[in-house]
């Protein structure tokens, strides 16, 4: 009897890298030659950041760079809501930067439903922030069948694996 393979599809992010990141953003903010001079702040509070800036130009400039540095530190710029810039006391604009840690309801139910669409013998459900799947035999693979009376000829390969890769393509959005 074959072994029972299992997945997790789960989003998560590293908090630490996170901090090293804004840490750099703010270094970078301070030194800049465009920036010095206005009030341009980056506060972290639990999984939201808060980006402070005198203007909007400024504000596209400090998200700028924190993006950049979170692509840098290896943090997926996927993982990141970014709501619109509202206005802050004393003339100043205000952004909210969200991190998403696990997967909202929606979107884990829109993974289960291109699970069971795409036809593969797998298994997922909803655990808290993740989709964990399960699969009778190794996704990418038929089973191995040794040629005889029921089976005239050995079944190898990737029978699954293009419907896997569209599967990841419509999870992607490409």
């Amino acid at each position: 009897m074959a072994a029972e393979n299992s997945f997790d599809i789960a989003c998560k992010v590293d908090m630490q890298e996170v901090a090293n990141a804004v840490n750099q953003a703010k270094r970078e903010v301070e030194t800049r030659y465009d920036l010095k001079g206005s009030k341009n702040e980056i506060a972290e509070e639990k999984m939201d950041l808060v980006l402070t800036s005198a203007d909007d130009m400024k504000l596209k400039a400090v998200l700028d760079i924190l993006q950049s540095k979170l692509h840098r530190r290896g943090v997926d710029l996927k993982a990141l809501t970014v709501k619109d810039p509202e206005a802050a006391a004393g003339g100043t604009v205000r952004q909210r930067i969200t991190l998403q840690d696990g997967i909202p309801m929606e979107k884990a139910k829109e993974i289960v439903r291109l699970v069971k669409d795409s036809k593969i013998r797998v298994q997922a459900s909803i655990q808290e922030k993740q989709v964990p799947g399960k699969a009778g035999a190794r996704l990418g693979q038929e089973p191995r069948r040794s040629p005889g009376r029921h089976c005239p000829r050995q079944i190898e390969g990737s029978g699954h694996r293009p419907a896997i890769h569209q599967l990841s393509l419509e999870l992607a959005g490409g």
